[in-house]
């Protein structure tokens, strides 16, 4: 359903950029996004990961037949996507992943559709979501007289980044 074409450019730090084709024609956003990786020194082969996590995304959008979707309905199909990569399919012929490989593919579609949402105004499946962790004695401590002298950045001033929904990783030591 999809092809990944790796194309030689001739820049001192990337030597190949993975480019995405589906039914034989090219998805001219995954370039856009690729090229805007590769200028954040992102290595190739971290390059055609992400590139091949979109043409599983799209294959899997094509094997439930979504073409164009609202929101919601955007939303529930990433959310069974990530469920059907770490359970497997066999209509897809994909074999059940780690969480931590379904981990990193959320992160990868999340920060696709965000590059999208916000260079393009498209839909955004798994939005961040900001969360206070500060308490009132936070707050007092805030309105101090040298508050300039603490952090600026949101992570500083008690805030949370997270995502709609994320996978969880668990570790379980063998017994």
């Amino acid at each position: 359903m999809y092809t990944i074409l790796s194309v030689p450019v001739s820049t001192p730090v990337r030597t190949e950029l993975p480019f995405l084709f589906l039914n034989d024609r090219l998805l001219v956003e995954q370039v856009a996004y690729i090229r805007h990786l590769a200028r954040s020194q992102y290595s190739s082969t971290v390059l055609r990961r992400i590139t091949a996590v979109i043409g599983l995304f799209w294959e899997y959008c094509h094997y439930r037949r979504f073409s164009t979707v609202n929101l919601q309905q955007l939303t529930q199909l990433f959310e069974c996507f990530i469920e059907t990569r770490l359970y497997g399919c066999p209509e897809l012929g994909w074999e059940p992943v780690s969480a931590a490989t379904v981990s990193s593919d959320c992160a990868y579609l999340t920060d696709f559709f965000e590059y999208f949402h916000f260079n393009y105004g498209t839909l955004q499946p798994n939005p961040s979501i900001e969360q206070s962790v500060f308490s009132r004695e936070s707050e007092v401590m805030q309105t101090s007289l040298l508050f300039y002298l603490y952090g600026r950045t949101k992570a500083a001033e008690g805030v949370q980044i997270k995502r709609q929904f994320d996978i969880k990783v668990e570790h379980r030591s063998e017994e």
